[in-house]
């Protein structure tokens, strides 16, 4: 799993692994893989875009690589981000429940934005 110099590949490559092992069936790769997150999540300013996609693209609804992406995300949003309000997370949680959001949707949209008016 490491390279020559031991280091770990990067967060997207890890995710990639954990996939290929899925189609090949190999769960002690994925395993490795998965631990291998856990190493670089820390180490790794953002989760990378492309490789949340093609997590969400390629596994099933019950993956236990989406449930750890969910919730690394969630962890990096709330534990993180200590200067936001714990205030803010309600809402939001609130605002997901309600519906999927789409770009229509932007608080900031000259339409939307009378809800917020007082």
């Amino acid at each position: 799993m490491f390279d020559k110099e031991h280091n770990l590949p990067c967060f997207a490559d890890l995710v990639d692994l954990w996939l290929l092992a899925e189609e090949l069936m190999i769960p002690d790769l994925q395993n490795a893989a998965m631990r291998g997150m856990g190493v670089q999540s820390p180490r790794t300013f953002a989760l990378p875009l492309e490789a949340l996609e093609r997590a969400y693209q390629n596994t099933a609804k019950d993956s236990p690589l989406c449930s750890y992406l969910a919730e690394e995300f969630a962890y990096r949003m709330v534990c993180k981000s200590q200067s936001y309000p714990h205030g803010l997370f309600a809402e939001m949680g609130n605002v997901f429940k309600k519906s999927i959001i789409t770009i229509s949707d932007c608080p900031a949209n000259p339409e939307n934005i009378v809800k917020f008016l007082l």
